[in-house]
């Protein structure tokens, strides 16, 4: 579910979605998924945010809860409150854009004060955040977004949502124009968690 401020026809929050549906589920959810999928983003604020704080500083965060990636909590609330705590949350997409040009995206990008740096630093802080805090209820952990080349068609890649996301610059399957996020990432897993070389490392 992509969170949403509209409560419609068209569309409804996530965590009313959510809800509703075990209700649906006559409050189990046996024979009907193995996890729960769950959305994000991470939008202004830093990981570690309250997503309470997100609702109460609209001029900063946005105004709702689902602006803070720890709205994840809200909606693992919604599994404990029908005792559907044995399943696990799977993020299937989460990350922080740092858009400077389409006007949608980036009051909380660029207008935010984020960059390509502060990205690579809250995706990283965001797994510990998960790895401290969420466990043993967290699964996958998957971020947004790796490039396609498909963005350079028009010749303009910044056109497109996605690029700002993205940890890499579009790139041949021959070349590797690796963003910071990329390298932050890869020392952390492979050497701070496995104690193993990251071969993009700069400093090795």
């Amino acid at each position: 579910m992509a969170p949403t401020g509209d409560n419609s026809n068209v569309a409804m929050p996530d965590d009313i979605f959510y809800d509703q549906m075990y209700q649906a589920m006559g409050g189990s959810s046996n024979g009907y998924f193995d996890a729960l999928g769950v959305h994000g983003a991470g939008f202004a604020a830093p990981p570690e945010l309250d997503p309470a704080e997100a609702a109460a500083n609209k001029e900063k965060y946005g105004g709702y809860r689902f602006f803070a990636f720890r709205h994840v909590e809200d909606i693992r609330a919604i599994m404990v409150k029908y005792g559907d705590t044995a399943k696990q949350v799977v993020l299937l997409e989460f990350g922080w854009t740092f858009d400077r040009v389409n006007a949608d995206y980036k009051w909380h990008g660029a207008d935010a004060g984020i960059d390509e740096y502060v990205q690579a630093e809250y995706l990283k802080r965001a797994y510990q955040f998960a790895a401290a805090n969420w466990q043993p209820w967290i699964g996958l952990m998957s971020l947004i977004t790796m490039p396609n080349l498909d963005w350079l068609n028009d010749g303009n890649p910044q056109d497109e949502e996605q690029y700002w996301w993205a940890i890499m610059e579009p790139s041949p399957i021959d070349q590797k124009y690796w963003r910071p996020a990329y390298i932050v990432l890869c020392i952390y897993f492979q050497e701070e968690l496995n104690g193993t070389a990251c071969v993009h490392n700069p400093n090795r």
